[in-house]
């Protein structure tokens, strides 16, 4: 079973090199040929993520969310995960051209962590752990959709902005709430096992910036009516900040959590 993980694991991350170049490739000549060739790769990319850390979860015990290696895995699969969403629900293929490169430099971070197994403190051996980490890796795969649609946006023709302009907000919106649930979740967990709601530390803080600062961009968007470039500039600095907290300060800060 740990070699399944890790050919599994190896496989995405080639699967992933091969789809961000085929999906390139797609912008360059514009064929569906190489459409359908890059769609195949992220397919199976998918899959092979999806084993690895079913597989992971099944040797550990636990969620796949303990230690700085399976959190990237699973931010990688939240990245499979959330193009599929958009490609089906708003048929947006042209997100892959930011997505599957995203993914290849988050597996390419996946193989140069350790992969030892870490045993769950008691204080994360509960559902709340999982809800709280597992809903933040999706929401950030919907700011990076987000991302992706604000930079077609940009470089697109004015006939497909109003599209692209619905599908900035549509996943910044999906993101947010699924953020919103894991701020909340996390704060409950947070008094369950240290007695307090916050604690304070430089994860948390970034982390309500992120909450805020998409607060006020779906405000905006919703009730102020802001449109056009200035959504697209707002959802690629939410993105930054988003990723910024995630793994700047994950890596380069002293705090609390693993990444």
């Amino acid at each position: 079973m740990h070699n399944l993980e890790s050919v599994a694991r190896e496989a995405a991350l080639w699967l992933s090199v091969g789809a961000g170049l085929a999906f390139l490739l797609r912008l360059a000549v514009s064929k569906k040929p190489a459409l359908i060739v890059a769609e195949a790769l992220a397919f199976l990319y998918f899959a092979a993520i999806t084993v690895s850390l079913a597989v992971r979860t099944i040797k550990s015990g636990h969620a796949p969310m303990a230690n700085r290696y399976e959190s990237l895995a699973s931010f990688a699969w939240s990245i499979g995960f959330v193009y599929w969403y958009v490609r089906i629900r708003y048929r947006e293929f042209r997100i892959g051209y930011f997505l599957m490169p995203l993914a290849t430099l988050v597996m390419f971070m996946v193989s140069i962590s350790p992969s030892r197994i870490t045993p769950l403190y008691p204080a994360l051996d509960t559902w709340m752990f999982t809800t709280h980490v597992g809903s933040a890796f999706v929401g950030y795969g919907f700011f990076g959709a987000s991302f992706a649609g604000a930079t077609l946006y940009l470089v697109s023709r004015p006939e497909a902005g109003r599209r692209l302009e619905e599908l900035v907000f549509r996943t910044a919106y999906y993101g947010y709430v699924l953020f919103t649930i894991s701020m909340v979740v996390g704060g409950i967990w947070a008094y369950l096992a240290w007695g307090t709601w916050w604690l304070w530390k430089v994860k948390e803080m970034w982390s309500f910036l992120i909450w805020i600062f998409y607060a006020g961009f779906l405000h905006a968007y919703y009730v102020k009516r802001l449109r056009g470039r200035g959504v697209a500039w707002l959802s690629i600095l939410g993105f930054a900040i988003t990723m910024f907290t995630y793994i700047g300060v994950g890596i380069f800060m002293k705090n609390t959590h693993q990444l």
